[in-house]
């Protein structure tokens, strides 16, 4: 065994075998997120990037498994960092630019740290090295494609994961809706119904279409004098009941429900042949962070599972219908002329919302008290005007209007600035990364890294001020 063998087979941290620090090298680093019959091994990286190093040249190898290119935060990465600053390496070699980084900020970053410690930078793959004015061009082009790619990558993932619920069904993730388990080691993640919650399921949806002047209040009690409970055994709200109501995956899924969602302006994955009457309909609506509403099917996917129905879709359209009509008609049912107060007021008990009226006699009714039983709060009202309170309130309203208009149109103009100003910064990059192709890249590479500082302060922006 040779000497050189011998030092990368006993070499530490901080000291080689002779028990003196070792001089400066090189470091390999290769990082592979996921294991996969088409990627490159850490080992494959590894050799390959051994092929470009000198005779009798020292190095240290870096290695990630399982980290992701999309950020710097990879354990061997900021070691191999610690030991630039540190002034241990003096070249890095990869075997492809995107094993380093994916991020055009993140790599002129670290860039900047390698530049600062007198550290080369090498690709393989590439065939370029920042030793020469052409590769600190062509590595700031080459970076650019890196984070273009990764983002076709991520648009690759939402399209296989859609593909994926339209082929078998599957549940997307989460909690399963109420009446339902996902399937113990079920590989993809199935469906199933919970036999005790779809019993209540029933109940609901038996009532409501058959009872035109039930309410959800009145479905709620019926249930707890049934013996029936939520999860984890507590009480069941409206807002339950509603959520069941509008769920589509206890319907049975037939052409006449593929119309009503594509009058919906939904976007169904599944052909109207596959619409058959054998399976139900899930709704993905949760883009914007809110569960859809009755009213609310803007950017609404929709796909088959695997589960058989037992809602007709003739039931299912009847009670969304009236749900809508419900809500139109809320405002209108009135007890009184302070009515539109209703939810704008809160019980600081219960936290319910407060009912106000102002009939023969004025007062005030929790809901959580008159409706749900479960407050004891009561309310004083005679020092309470209620013409003055409906006064307020509206000059509240009006005033907070105004401020939104204003707001808005500050910040349409500001907007408009700010683009303008992007526009040139990013100008100037196209300018500079031309002109790097010609002459000394340094004094180019330092504007681009200033331009593009500044596009990021100038769009953080729109956001923080």
């Amino acid at each position: 065994m040779g000497r050189l063998d011998f030092y990368k087979q006993k070499h530490t941290e901080e000291k080689d075998y002779w028990g003196v620090e070792p001089a400066r090298r090189v470091a390999i680093y290769a990082r592979q997120s996921v294991d996969k019959k088409d990627s490159i091994s850490i080992e494959t990286q590894i050799n390959e990037c051994k092929k470009f190093l000198n005779d009798n040249e020292l190095f240290k190898t870096y290695e990630d498994k399982g980290f992701s290119g999309k950020n710097t935060d990879r354990p061997a990465f900021q070691q191999m960092l610690k030991d630039v600053k540190n002034g241990k390496i003096y070249k890095i070699i990869v075997y492809k630019l995107d094993r380093f980084s994916r991020s055009t900020v993140d790599f002129y970053d670290t860039y900047e740290i390698l530049k600062n410690n007198d550290c080369a930078f090498f690709s393989v793959n590439d065939q370029f090295n920042t030793d020469t004015p052409t590769g600190r061009a062509m590595l700031g082009i080459i970076v650019v494609f890196a984070q273009l790619e990764r983002e076709t990558i991520q648009m690759r993932i939402t399209d296989n994961y859609y593909s994926r619920i339209e082929r078998d069904g599957r549940w997307p993730g989460g909690p399963a809706p109420f009446g339902c388990n996902v399937r113990k080691a079920s590989k993809p993640p199935m469906l199933e119904y919970n036999s005790t919650e779809i019993e209540a399921v029933k109940i609901m949806y038996d009532k409501y279409y058959n009872n035109d002047n039930i309410s959800l209040v009145r479905i709620v009690r019926d249930l707890e004098e049934l013996g029936y409970k939520a999860r984890k055994g507590k009480n069941f709200r409206t807002t339950l009941v509603l959520n069941v109501l509008r769920n589509p995956i206890y319907v049975i899924a037939d052409q006449t429900l593929y119309y009503y969602f594509q009058s919906l302006n939904c976007t169904i994955l599944n052909n109207i042949e596959d619409w058959n009457g054998q399976h139900t309909a899930h709704l993905i609506c949760n883009k914007t962070g809110k569960k859809y509403t009755a009213d609310y099917y803007k950017d609404c996917v929709v796909y088959l599972t695997n589960i058989q129905g037992f809602i007709t879709s003739k039931e299912y359209i009847k009670i969304q219908n009236r749900l809508a009509k419900n809500k139109q008609m809320a405002r209108g049912n009135k007890p009184s002329k302070m009515e539109w107060l209703a939810g704008l007021v809160k019980c600081g008990k219960c936290g319910y919302g407060i009912r106000i009226y102002s009939h023969e006699h004025k007062y005030l009714s929790c809901f959580g008290k008159s409706v749900m039983h479960e407050c004891d709060a009561t309310f004083s009202v005679k020092n309470i005007t209620f013409e003055q309170l409906k006064s307020k309130v509206a000059n509240k309203i009006q005033e907070h209007i105004s401020d939104i208009e204003r707001i808005h149109q500050n910040k349409k103009h500001e907007w408009s600035n700010i683009k303008i100003e992007i526009e040139k910064e990013e100008q100037d990059i196209q300018r500079l990364i031309e002109l790097a192709l010609q002459i000394d890249i340094k004094e180019v590479a330092e504007k681009i890294k200033e331009k593009q500082a500044h596009i990021n302060r100038t769009k953080r922006k729109r956001y923080y001020r």
